[in-house]
């Protein structure tokens, strides 16, 4: 007799010819194909049989993390070609195992109260869509594993959203995260595409890459929420990172790219503010060979703000309702900015034509300067 909910830690196996174990677990198969939770379990699934689906019947999974017992995890899987599908996961320290395989769907699955969500491990092929996850730390990690996707999830909560360590080819796109930590967090990886998602963090970064290479991130909205500590976009110690046509909304720190360098580009981002003390703001420390391209400000404040320091190589261009400044940076190209203001200190070889400044500011100290063709006005006063 399977003893109930709550009296006891069960732990069941579907095991690699098809068998469950133990035999009178809550969990039913006719075809040794498709298997079926028929009650909701305290304890934990172990996977072990390839070309299933397993489908939680909205019954809940619980673990008991919260009595302090660390290594508890939820459903494991350790096959390949699994479905795992209408899930409720809650109270373990892992909720969601992906490890050592291949070719895995997960969807349908509320992942809630959990240390960690889903965790994927030396894995490919995987697919996480249309779940719904809060209060989990992270919802999503992704280690040692290649061509992950994750799409339509719902993320909110306390913890972080998504964190990718070591991986490639990985596809984030069209998620909600709503999170008090940060919403993406790239580490070590490469090839990582993070498009069409809505990430709202307050006092935290929205997206966050360090020491990775060739990451995309493209239609994405970030909202900041006026947070005194928000940053839209946060790149540091990367190279050829791609940051366009992103809505970056109410962060005193919309982009910030510190140590990176061989090919950044931040274009054609829509900036937008609807705080009247603060300036979103552009941030390049101690870069080089960067475009800063077509980006445009709409704020309360009129403008934003590219701030350089120690920066090299840098193209800026066609930017509009922009303020340019900072100092002690050099190979700069700065031409064809509209609406702008341009204030440099300490700067050497830099070559500033073609920009519509506002007269208020429009001051370069520094050497080996080049100022042809721009055209000067007094936007305040209709000059």
């Amino acid at each position: 007799m399977f003893i109930a909910l709550g009296e006891t830690y069960n732990k069941i196996y579907i095991r690699s010819d098809g068998s469950i174990e133990p035999s009178n677990a809550p969990l039913s198969t006719t075809d040794k194909h498709y298997y079926r939770l028929t009650k909701d379990l305290l304890g934990s699934i172990i996977v072990e049989k390839s070309n299933v689906i397993i489908n939680g019947g909205g019954h809940i999974l619980t673990g008991k993390v919260a009595q302090g017992y660390t290594e508890d995890r939820g459903l494991v899987v350790q096959a390949s070609n699994v479905i795992i599908t209408d899930f409720k996961f809650q109270g373990f320290r892992e909720a969601l195992v992906i490890l050592n395989t291949s070719n895995i769907e997960i969807n349908k699955c509320v992942v809630n109260s959990n240390w960690r969500g889903i965790y994927i491990s030396n894995s490919t092929n995987i697919l996480i869509y249309n779940n719904t996850m809060e209060d989990n730390a992270p919802s999503i990690q992704i280690v040692n594993s290649t061509y992950i996707e994750t799409s339509k999830n719902t993320i909110e909560g306390r913890g972080a959203g998504i964190i990718i360590k070591t991986s490639s080819n990985v596809y984030i796109h069209e998620d909600a995260i709503q999170s008090k930590a940060r919403g993406i967090i790239v580490d070590y990886s490469n090839m990582v595409y993070i498009g069409e998602n809505k990430v709202v963090v307050i006092d935290d970064v929205g997206i966050d890459v360090e020491n990775s290479l060739k990451t995309y991130i493209f239609n994405n909205s970030l909202d900041g929420k006026d947070g005194a500590g928000s940053y839209n976009i946060r790149i540091i110690d990367s190279k050829k990172t791609f940051i366009y046509k992103n809505l970056l909304q109410n962060a005193p720190v919309v982009v910030d790219v510190e140590r990176s360098s061989e090919q950044i580009v931040v274009s054609y981002n829509y900036v937008i503010s609807e705080n009247p003390y603060g300036v979103p703001t552009i941030y390049l420390t101690n870069t080089s060979s960067i475009v800063v391209y077509g980006n445009n400000g709409e704020t309360l404040r009129e403008h934003m703000l590219i701030e350089l320091n120690n920066s090299h190589e840098v193209v800026i261009q066609n930017n509009t309702n922009v303020v340019i400044s900072g100092g002690t940076s050099s190979s700069l190209n700065i031409c064809v900015n509209m609406r702008s203001a341009i204030k440099l200190d300490n700067v050497h070889s830099i070559y500033i034509c073609g920009n519509l400044v506002d007269y208020r500011q429009f001051v370069v100290r520094g050497s080996n300067i080049t100022i042809h063709g721009n055209t000067v006005r007094n936007y305040r006063y209709g000059g």
